[in-house]
């Protein structure tokens, strides 16, 4: 159970990291906050199923699409979107829900004209 408790760990820290520069400091605490205390959070970092680890990734996933976006990076949306591939191997389709999402956001917040995005 040790790992689902590190990742559940990791994604709340992932969580406050996502979303401290864009709305400050008690924002993020209160998300964070949230996250840890809602009740499927913590029955799923208290068993030993995959559900923590797949929320980590996708977290993690998020979290360098935001430094890609920020930084003008390619190779950094490369990675996350490998990440997903990653999320995909842990729990199979449920990964892939978030791509639309995060194909829009990209799309939405990159500053590059449309010919390059494609």
């Amino acid at each position: 159970m040790l790992p689902s408790i590190l990742f559940g760990i990791g994604s709340v820290a992932l969580l406050y990291a996502m979303i401290k520069p864009y709305f400050g400091p008690w924002s993020a605490r209160l998300a964070a906050l949230v996250m840890t205390l809602t009740p499927i959070v913590v029955a799923d970092s208290r068993t030993n199923n995959m559900d923590a680890t797949l929320v980590f990734f996708l977290l993690l996933a998020g979290y360098l699409l935001l430094k890609a976006v920020d930084r003008q990076k390619a190779w950094m949306v490369v990675v996350s979107f490998g990440l997903i591939g990653v999320a995909f191997n842990i729990k199979m389709l449920q990964a892939f829900m978030i791509l639309p999402a995060m194909f829009f956001f990209y799309w939405i917040a990159s500053r590059q004209n449309w010919k390059k995005k494609s």
